[in-house]
């Protein structure tokens, strides 16, 4: 007995391909549907010019996105988030290559085949162990050790804690659930005493075939498609959820970095398109109504992780003084995105949140 593969199985009554196919459709347009709504308020935002000196944008790029140059300032939190950058990236094309599986039993990843392959799948297989181990740490962290610039100040709204804990639990089944999968593969075809797929020793889905091993054989194929289906159902639900939380930088942060102001010393101007001389004509000056940020804005807002460096590093912050960077970007335990559902109540408090920072930048 062989472990069908999830396009050849039957869920219930249903064929797996016609279920992943299914779930494939629905998931791509529902994220889909989230990202245009996402992007719309951009589109009916202020301008501003960024997309000058492309080059000098791109090394940037390489160097603070993918490089990761800042992180290790935050020696412990930024290790973990170096760490966990590497595994998705190396994830990605496991992500994509097992997502195919449900929809053709015979799909391999082009190129990946041969000792390139088996390179990979070692490589693979610790990447998703290290994952796995830096969403416990991460959790870990969040719950005991609680550092203080992950804190939210009682008067500007509730605590974000369960937001991270929730999107660090759905990133862990995610690892969890792809190495169940080829743990019970693994051990299916050991116990009929066939040449089983190399397991990296010690990797996460290594440790699942160990613990597997006893299990009866229509228990490892049931374990092992219902892993499948947890692995996907888990991926949509996360890549859709992501924009309605802190996790939204996934996405954005890449075009955050590219975009981002090169000459700091350089003031830009009350508003693009609009000379000093007519400035006059304008109705409002600065932020009055949300359309009143410029599409960066936005873009920072969705890029905003919440992880309180900004008002870590704030010397007014330190001093005690009535600021606090992060009461800008939301008051809500939802994350960033939650700015653009804001109330006009809602819009009286981000006023009264500046008018504290006029008071605090203009006291002597």
């Amino acid at each position: 007995m062989e472990i069908q593969s999830p396009a050849q199985a039957s869920y219930w009554i249903v064929s797996g391909q016609s279920l992943f196919l299914v779930m494939h459709v629905l998931g791509l347009t529902c994220f889909a549907y989230i990202m245009y709504r996402r992007v719309v308020p951009l589109l009916r935002a202020q301008p501003d010019f960024r997309f000058d000196q492309p080059w000098i944008r791109l090394r940037r790029v390489a160097k603070y996105w993918l490089g990761q140059w800042r992180h290790p300032r935050y020696k412990g939190a930024g290790l973990l988030h170096i760490l966990i950058f590497i595994g998705f990236i190396v994830l990605a094309g496991r992500a994509f290559s097992l997502l195919m599986i449900g929809a053709s039993s015979g799909f391999a990843m082009p190129g990946f085949s041969g000792t390139l392959g088996h390179f990979y799948d070692i490589v693979r297989d610790y990447a998703a162990t290290v994952v796995f181990i830096c969403m416990i740490v991460a959790a870990v962290r969040r719950i005991v050790f609680k550092p203080a610039r992950y804190a939210v100040p009682a008067r500007l709204g509730r605590q974000r804690g369960q937001d991270a804990i929730f999107l660090l639990a759905l990133i862990a089944i995610l690892m969890l659930a792809d190495s169940l999968f080829e743990g019970s593969k693994a051990a299916v075809q050991t116990q009929q005493g066939q040449a089983s797929e190399f397991l990296a020793v010690f990797s996460l889905p290594w440790i699942c075939e160990q613990a597997l091993a006893s299990f009866s054989l229509p228990l490892l194929s049931k374990l092992g498609l219902g892993a499948y289906f947890i692995h996907n159902l888990t991926f949509y639900f996360l890549l859709c959820y992501r924009p309605f939380g802190i996790q939204f930088h996934v996405e954005t942060s890449l075009f955050s970095v590219y975009f981002a102001k090169l000459e700091r010393e350089v003031l830009k101007p009350v508003r693009w398109g609009v000379h000093d001389e007519q400035l006059d004509q304008l109705k409002s000056i600065g932020v009055k109504t949300f359309e009143d940020f410029t599409w960066k804005h936005m873009l920072d807002f969705y890029s905003c992780a919440d992880c309180g460096r900004c008002s870590d590093q704030c010397p007014s912050n330190a001093a005690g003084r009535p600021l606090w960077q992060l009461s800008l970007a939301d008051h809500e335990p939802s994350g960033p995105v939650a700015v653009l559902r804001w109330s006009p109540t809602r819009w009286r408090k981000l006023e009264a949140v500046r008018d504290r920072i006029m008071t605090v930048s203009t006291s002597r």
